[in-house]
């Protein structure tokens, strides 16, 4: 007991939060050598095999062939988690490493926050009131999408959870660290783990940071840093700026169907705090309180309640009170500090889109400086009270009980995932369907229908698995925004799906058409289509182009009619060039549009080599291609 009494009380509370928190998480799920479904997170785990079998954590430009017709795997999406999972499963099965990273989005949370708000110079109380606030942030079922809560997490963005938990701790080190020009190095490097967990984090931790220079503080500080950062990344960063042009832009506009996913009533809490705070810096300036001269240089002494608490962090948190230690700074611009994050998250949301980024990515950092703000607005007035101790235990208390009441989501989630595709309604047919498909690299493509159906597999993505179970290539895949053909892998699933995502906005799609699909798919040398919907079943059943070949249902596999079973075919039309300038936009309406049968080179004059001046120059329709037969050998 002696070494509880040493402990204090914030801390044992974090200790409560932590733990109440790591009860969702059964280690009979989390440690069954199950491969993770649910969402995107079933498609990531094909990552992690990567990592552990190429090492390509300092070589980015590792092609992998499984999905997209082959993209480079690690150039434009984030390592470092999958490092972590390569490096874990040397002592345990990459399937439960897996398990365990993930959890890195969610379970440091709370301490993060804490830890945050101790370095802006609060007290323990308000800190762990922040920590006790993150439980109903994590609990939010309504933003599944956004990032930075558990339904998020196990939807697939643990990679932004991981960089989100270093963000705001780096937040809480550069407002104390920056003004004094400390801990330069061990920052920079934290920076840099920010850029190679996730993209949107970094983006916002670098706009973030433009507090200290705006305030005239710190400059020599935070250009150090971010050249460091860069340093540290540089092995990364600069292939992907340099092939910045090949990838695929995915810009989204989020179109909100109900107020309760901006302010959900798991937030209400926060947000309420962060009008209590704010209310009391709108009496502040109202009144322009200002102390007297004989206050100004004299600390707080420390008063000692009957109780034994020490009030003097609670006199400084007194609504009302102005604190007259050298502490005053950093408080008053601690909530500022807040404010300013919060602001830039509404600025990022604001403008993502026009920079070819997604809005709501930015949104978790409003809420989470929501958040902090609350704990603080809370904390004036548990601090003000007697025993204030006892109010934040209860306050903790009650913000346990609130999270607990609506978990019910949160719960279903963690066992639909961490449970693997074993335990699925679906479970049987999919493993039959996948072994039948057994192949290899060197076999022909396999494209499927995207279907809801597919999610009692565990997930609607569950096919894009199909290079980790049969071994075979398929088209679709997680990292659209990686690959060059993503456009024409989602114009081809719309073609063969009876609800097709049309994930990138600025293409346009097909309406459901089979036969000019089997000509798509030969082009991508793709010899077996799975179908799972009644209406594609059937409209791949009366067609010519395929034929059915086996069924375990609700998938059924059909066999696409005169493929050719190569990825290399010499070329039976001359070609025809056009110019560099637009060219995507050419090649994917050559693809909608023309026979197919001409293939477009894009080579400008002044393209290294002789032979592409002798191509003939096309600058027409797609359906004008002409289409000039190439004779064989005599």
């Amino acid at each position: 007991m002696s070494i509880f009494r040493k402990i204090s009380a914030p801390v044992l509370l974090l200790c409560a939060i932590e733990i109440f928190l790591l009860l969702y998480f059964p280690p009979s799920l989390i440690l069954e050598p199950a491969v993770t479904t649910g969402g995107d997170t079933h498609s990531h785990f094909m990552s992690a095999v990567v990592m552990r079998d190429a090492g390509s954590f300092f070589s980015p430009i590792t092609w992998f062939y499984g999905n997209f017709g082959g993209f480079p795997l690690f150039l434009h999406y984030f390592p470092f988690p999958f490092l972590l999972m390569a490096l874990a499963s040397f002592i345990i099965s990459l399937e439960v490493a897996f398990k365990l990273i993930t959890l890195l989005a969610i379970i440091p949370l709370p301490a993060a926050v804490f830890y945050c708000l101790k370095r802006l110079g609060y007290p323990g109380q308000v800190s762990t009131a922040g920590a006790a606030l993150c439980l109903p942030f994590l609990m939010m079922s309504e933003n599944h999408m956004w990032g930075g809560n558990i339904t998020s997490t196990l939807a697939g963005e643990f990679s932004f959870g991981i960089s989100f938990i270093l963000a705001i701790v780096l937040a809480g080190r550069l407002f104390t660290d920056a003004p004094r020009r400390r801990s330069l190095l061990a920052n920079s490097l934290i920076e840099a783990l920010i850029a190679l967990c996730n993209g949107y984090p970094i983006l916002y931790s670098g706009m973030a940071s433009g507090y200290f220079p705006l305030r005239g503080r710190a400059i020599r500080y935070i250009v150090p840093l971010h050249a460091l950062a860069l340093g540290w990344t540089a092995f990364w960063l600069l292939p992907l700026m340099r092939y910045a042009s090949w990838n695929t832009p995915f810009a989204h506009w989020w179109s909100f169907q109900s107020a309760f996913e901006l302010f959900p009533p798991l937030l209400w809490p926060a947000i309420a705090g962060a009008l209590i705070a704010l209310g009391f810096q709108a009496r502040k300036l109202l009144r322009r309180i200002e102390p007297s001269d004989k206050n100004a240089l004299s600390p707080v002494r420390p008063e000692v309640s009957p109780g034994g608490t020490d009030r003097s962090c609670e006199a400084s948190m007194a609504p009302g009170v102005m604190r007259a230690t050298p502490r005053e700074a950093p408080e008053s611009s601690a909530e500022a500090y807040l404010w300013w994050h919060f602001g830039i998250a509404l600025l990022g949301f604001g403008i993502a889109p026009h920079f070819g980024l997604v809005d709501i990515r930015f949104l978790p950092f409003a809420q989470i400086a929501i958040v902090m703000l609350g704990a603080i607005g809370w904390c004036r007035l548990i601090l003000w009270l007697p025993r204030p101790n006892l109010w934040l235990s209860l306050f903790t208390a009650a913000m346990i009980v609130f999270s607990f009441v609506r978990s019910a989501t949160v719960e279903s989630w963690i066992r639909w995932n961490y449970s693997g595709p074993e335990a699925k309604l679906l479970a049987e047919p999919f493993r039959q369907a996948t072994h039948f498909l057994v192949g290899s690299e060197n076999s022909p493509r396999v494209v499927y229908e995207h279907s809801d159906i597919t999610n009692g597999a565990g997930t609607v993505r569950a096919f894009e698995m199909l290079p980790y179970y049969s071994g075979r290539s398929t088209l679709e895949g997680l990292y659209m925004q990686s690959a060059l053909s993503a456009p024409f892998v989602y114009y081809i699933q719309s073609e063969i799906s009876e609800t097709p995502t049309t994930p990138l906005t600025t293409f346009y799609y097909s309406r459901f058409n089979p036969e000019r699909a089997a000509e798509h798919l030969r082009l991508f040398n793709v010899n077996q289509v799975i179908a799972v919907s009644g209406g594609t079943c059937n409209a791949l059943d009366i067609s010519p182009a395929f034929e059915p070949q086996a069924a375990f249902p609700p998938f059924r596999i059909y066999l696409l009619k005169d493929a050719e079973p190569s990825y290399v075919t010499p070329l039976r039309f001359q070609p025809r060039r056009i110019p560099e300038r637009d060219w995507k936009t050419v090649q994917y309406a050559w693809f909608r549009k023309s026979t197919l049968k001409t293939p477009l080179i894009v080579a400008d004059d002044n393209t290294p080599g002789d032979y592409w001046k002798t191509v003939p120059v096309f600058e027409g329709a797609p359906e004008d291609i002409p289409e000039i037969p190439i004779s064989g050998p005599d």
